[in-house]
């Protein structure tokens, strides 16, 4: 199974690697084997990230997920209902 970069272009730069990372391992959507914070140059209350994710293929959603982000759509990953984080497909 290949890896996916998948980004979340926009999170508060408060937000720390540790509370991405359990939302999610919660959300059992994969894991991540590589990880990397990018401040934003025009905002420092932001920052993006970038994540190479090995997918969970035990889980019935995997298809959808995978085929979403590689089709250049979003998905939603909330971490505080009703707030989530967009994740797309990123590149390396």
């Amino acid at each position: 199974m290949q890896d996916t970069y998948v980004c979340i272009p926009k999170v508060e730069f408060s937000v720390h690697k540790d509370t991405i990372l359990d939302t999610i391992s919660r959300s059992q959507i994969g894991t991540i084997t590589r990880y990397i914070e990018i401040p934003w140059i025009h905002d420092s209350k932001f920052k993006r990230i970038l994540m190479k994710i090995r997918w969970n293929t035990g889980i019935a959603s995997y298809p959808l997920l995978k085929d979403r982000i590689v089709g250049g759509e979003d998905i939603k990953l909330v971490y505080n209902p009703p707030y989530y984080w967009a994740m797309i497909l990123g590149k390396k």
